[in-house]
């Protein structure tokens, strides 16, 4: 058998194919390992039902009431306008929505503080507003617990 003749068998001889790969980026199993953050395609749908569970006037344990708000209504305007777009970019749960102890360290919901004029890219977030502007560098932040895990 020649060369071409070989290559064409080798064409046509069925292969198994691969089994999907498991998410490669750190994290990217979520913050217990559980699917958070890789849950199936309809991420969106996901954050907007867990964070519509909550009461603006009932704050998580460890929040001050105050940033308790602000952060529930800028997380579910993030959820609601820019889900889709975050979660095809790459962006996780714990980039959006991830919380620190400290205010304003946390995911992007933690840094908008009102804020409304957003526009992403799959590295950067970047937000203004008549009296605020950031910038957020994906790669700098790490793994955080979600709003909904954060003291619990």
């Amino acid at each position: 058998m020649n060369y071409l003749s070989r290559l064409h068998s080798l064409k046509a001889e069925k292969r198994p194919s691969p089994e999907p790969s498991k998410p490669s980026k750190p994290g990217s199993e979520g913050f217990e390992g559980g699917p958070d953050r890789h849950f199936s395609g309809d991420r969106p749908a996901y954050w907007i039902a867990k964070l519509a569970a909550f009461s603006p006037y009932q704050p998580r344990s460890g929040i001050v009431a105050d940033r308790w708000r602000t952060l529930l209504a800028d997380a579910r305007w993030l959820a609601e306008c820019h889900g889709e777009a975050a979660a095809a970019l790459g962006w996780t749960a714990s980039d959006l929505f991830g919380l620190d102890p400290l205010p304003g360290w946390g995911g992007l919901a933690d840094r908008l503080d009102g804020a409304r004029h957003l526009a992403l890219t799959d590295r950067i977030a970047h937000w203004r507003d008549d009296d605020l502007e950031g910038w957020l560098w994906r790669r700098t932040l790490r793994p955080m617990p979600t709003l909904w895990e954060f003291a619990r």
